[in-house]
């Protein structure tokens, strides 16, 4: 029995601000358990004359320690963004740097779709990794319609995003652990992952979790 967790990087485990609004002056005055959840982009803008520009973003609190838990209890950890190659082996470094790396990577590459109305097929993750069906595989993201291929095997939570740095470090966040818990009871409980019910159990249960 192969279990395989998948998830998503924007708005599921960090927020990458779109701009360079964040100055390192805003950084110095966040505490040190703030700033070590910070992560740097150098990015360049699409007129290419233009001088590259640094962004930041956040990592939602909790997630080396889903990342940790979810290489330890299923088969295969597999992440799965919408972004450009570039980008997502950029984030990969930001998130698994203390410890292993995922042990599948897909991008916009591997969406099934436009960018603009894509679609994460999790047929493409079955056959990559040479399963027989899609029993024990579970994707974790904020993306109800990117999603929609796969209703059974998903856990929608809600986005960790704000136009506000200071919104964001405020928040108390728990949802990944939470994600944690309920994967856990269901692993306990049920022989197969995959369920018509599976979000809807995660909704209902999730505020008492």
């Amino acid at each position: 029995m192969t279990r395989v967790l998948v998830v998503d990087i924007d708005e599921t485990l960090v927020h990458t601000f779109g701009d360079d609004s964040i100055s390192d002056q805003d950084v110095r005055g966040l505490c040190q358990k703030i700033r070590d959840r910070l992560y740097k982009q150098v990015v360049q803008p699409e007129k290419l004359s233009s001088q590259p520009i640094i962004i930041y973003g956040l990592i939602r609190q909790g997630a080396h320690d889903f990342i940790k838990w979810g290489q330890q209890t299923f088969d295969y950890f597999v992440v799965w963004s919408a972004g450009t190659r570039d980008y997502v082996e950029k984030m990969v470094q930001v998130l698994f740097s203390r410890g292993k790396a995922p042990d599948l990577i897909l991008t916009r590459d591997d969406l099934e779709g436009p960018i603009s109305d894509y679609r994460k097929q999790l047929s493409v993750v079955k056959d990559i990794l040479g399963l027989k069906n899609l029993e024990q595989l579970v994707i974790i993201d904020d993306n109800k319609v990117a999603t929609s291929c796969n209703e059974y095997n998903r856990i929608l939570i809600p986005p960790f995003e704000s136009d506000s740095l200071k919104e964001l470090c405020d928040k108390e966040d728990k949802e990944l652990y939470r994600v944690r818990d309920f994967i856990t009871t269901i692993m306990k409980r049920e022989r197969c992952l995959q369920g018509p019910h599976l979000h809807e159990l995660y909704e209902t249960g999730r505020e008492n979790i």
